[in-house]
């Protein structure tokens, strides 16, 4: 029985320890261009205004394209991260308006994508990986669109979405080795 234990309570110290390591705020950083980590991508409508069905379709348009690629399709112009690539399938059913307020960046937790929107005749949306944790997003998107004096747009709403979530080969790793332990232990008990 205390080896049972002693495997049960290692197990529940890594586990804790993996869960910890991984609870902090994403900040991304400022400015903010198409090698920033977190950056997913860009859709540029034009004067197009965003609704939630749309918005989803943009962000899973994003989501869909590789590393380092630009189109225009629809209108609409769309341009991903130089080098990281993301997968994920979000829906308009996990679409939630986080922000309407001007300058507002502070994402609590619970989004794993957030797509903001900044502001001006050439400017348009921005969609970021923050993996669910408390986040900050930059206020302006400068080295993306600029105005005519070379300043950043700011971000006047930002939208997130929680996309179904698929375990890291960590936590797969480590919940093998306790059931293993746990089954290794239960062996020896019944000899």
């Amino acid at each position: 029985m205390k080896k049972i234990t002693r495997v049960l309570a290692v197990t529940s110290l890594s586990l804790a320890a993996f869960v910890s390591s991984n609870a902090f705020a994403v900040v991304i950083s400022s400015p903010v261009d198409y090698d920033t980590a977190g950056l997913v991508g860009t859709a540029d409508p034009g004067t197009t205004a965003g609704t939630a069905t749309t918005e989803t379709e943009w962000a899973n348009y994003i989501l869909a394209m590789a590393a380092g690629t630009a189109v225009v399709d629809g209108g609409v112009a769309f341009q991903t991260h130089n080098t990281d690539e993301y997968a994920a399938t979000l829906s308009v059913s996990d679409w939630v308006k986080g922000s309407d307020t001007e300058g507002d960046t502070a994402i609590g937790a619970g989004f794993d994508y957030v797509m903001g929107k900044y502001d001006g005749q050439n400017a348009g949306y921005i969609l970021f990986y923050v993996g669910g944790e408390a986040s900050t997003i930059p206020e302006f998107s400068d080295s993306i669109w600029t105005n005519n004096q070379q300043n950043g747009y700011r971000i006047s709403h930002w939208v997130g979405w929680t996309a179904t979530p698929v375990p890291e080969p960590g936590t797969l790793a480590l919940l093998g080795l306790g059931l293993l332990g746990i089954g290794a232990a239960r062996r020896r008990m019944r000899k």
